[in-house]
C-alpha cells in the first residue's frame, strides 16, 4: 500500500498495533509474491482505509497566517471606525446639530473607514505571487498556499510516489559488447546471446499488456502481472517481436512451470516447452529453462559465457 518494496505478511500477529502488525492486509494491498487464504475481519468504514477516508472527508480547514491577519486588521478597523463615530456624533450632539445631520454624519464616517479594496488587493498581489511561482515550474492551486509558503522555515517532500513514475526501462544490455537497446531494428541481430537474451525477457517474465491499449505508445502502455522490472523486460521484448506476447509465450514456446522472483533465491525460473517441429513426435521436444535474477547468484550457476557466439569459460580474470 505504497512501500517502496514488499512488505512480508504472516498468520501471526507480531504486534498489538494494527498498522504495525504483519497479519493484516488492508483494502487496495497488492499481492506481489507468493500466495495464501484470507478472513475478512471489517468491511466498509470500520477497516483502517475507511476509517482513514473518514477523517479525511470530515477535516477542517484550518485558517492560514494572512486570513489571521486580515481577521485581526477587519477587527481593528471596524472598532476605529466605530469609535470615530462615537466620538463624532457625541461631539456634534453637543454642538447642537440635527439629529437627521448627525446620523447621516455618523454613518458617512464609519462607511468611510471600511477597506473595500482590501479584498481585490490581497488577491491581486497572491495573483502575482502565483505567477511568479509558475515561472519558477511550481503549480499553485490554491491563491491562499502562496502566502503560507513565506511562513514557511523547513519542507518536507517525499519523493517516492511523488518525483518519480515508477517506470523503468531498459536502456543498455551487455552482449557481447555494451549496446543501447533503444535501437529497434537490427539489435544484435548478429549474436545468439542478443536472441536469447531477449527470448528470456519475454518468456522469463510474469507481465502482460492491459487490453484495449492500440493506440498508445509502447513507453506508456500499462502492464499488470509483474513488478516494474518485469515491466520494462517486457517492453524491452516487445520492441523487436511483432507478435502478441500471449501468443509468443502459450503457442511458441508454453511456460510448464514458472517459479516467480522471491527475496530467497533472487532469481526467476521459467521452464517451456520448445518444438523442434510442430508436427514431429512429442518426443522430440526439448525443454527450455530460463533464469534471470541477480548477477551475483546467476553467476554461481554459470560455467560459460556466449561472446561472440563462442561459448567462453567464466573465469575470475573475465
Amino acid at each position: 500500500t505504497g512501500e517502496s518494496e514488499p512488505q512480508r505478511r504472516t498468520a501471526e500477529m507480531t504486534d498489538e498495533n494494527s498498522m504495525e502488525t504483519r497479519n493484516l492486509c488492508f483494502y487496495s494491498t497488492l499481492c506481489v509474491e507468493g500466495e495464501g487464504r484470507g478472513v475478512v475481519i471489517r468491511c466498509g468504514n470500520q477497516t483502517m482505509i475507511g476509517s482513514i477516508a473518514h477523517l479525511t472527508l470530515h477535516t477542517k480547514p484550518a485558517t492560514t497566517p494572512l486570513g489571521r491577519e486580515i481577521s485581526r486588521f477587519v477587527r481593528f478597523i471596524t472598532a476605529l471606525a466605530l469609535l470615530l463615530g462615537l466620538v463624532c456624533f457625541i461631539i456634534a450632539i453637543l454642538s447642537g446639530y440635527e439629529i437627521t445631520v448627525i446620523v447621516a454624519f455618523v454613518l458617512g464616517i464609519i462607511v468611510a473607514n471600511v477597506p473595500e479594496g482590501l479584498i481585490s488587493a490581497v488577491t491581486a498581489v497572491l495573483t502575482l505571487t502565483a505567477k511568479r511561482m509558475a515561472r519558477r515550474n511550481v503549480l499553485i492551486k490554491q491563491l491562499h498556499s502562496a502566502e503560507s509558503l513565506g511562513s514557511c522555515s523547513v519542507i518536507c517532500s517525499d519523493k517516492t510516489g511523488t518525483l518519480t513514475c515508477n517506470r523503468m526501462v531498459v536502456t543498455h544490455a551487455w552482449v557481447d559488447q555494451i549496446l543501447s537497446c533503444t535501437q529497434t531494428p537490427g539489435w544484435g541481430s548478429d549474436s545468439m546471446a542478443a536472441s536469447d537474451l531477449i527470448r528470456c525477457a519475454g518468456l522469463c517474465n510474469l507481465a502482460t499488456f492491459d487490453p484495449d491499449q492500440e493506440n498508445v505508445e509502447l513507453e506508456m502502455l500499462n502492464c499488470s502481472g509483474g513488478n516494474a522490472t518485469d515491466e520494462a523486460l517486457l517492453k524491452f521484448w516487445a520492441l523487436r517481436h511483432p507478435e502478441e506476447i500471449q501468443t509468443y509465450r502459450h503457442s511458441m514456446y508454453p511456460q510448464l512451470y514458472v517459479e516467480p522472483f522471491n527475496s530467497a533465491t533472487k532469481y526467476m525460473l521459467a521452464v517451456c516447452d520448445r518444438a523442434v517441429d510442430p508436427e514431429a513426435a512429442a518426443d522430440s521436444h526439448q525443454l527450455l529453462m530460463l533464469l534471470k535474477g541477480a548477477p551475483d547468484k546467476l553467476l554461481d550457476f554459470c560455467t560459460h559465457a556466449m561472446v561472440e557466439n563462442l561459448m567462453v569459460p567464466i573465469s575470475d580474470e573475465w
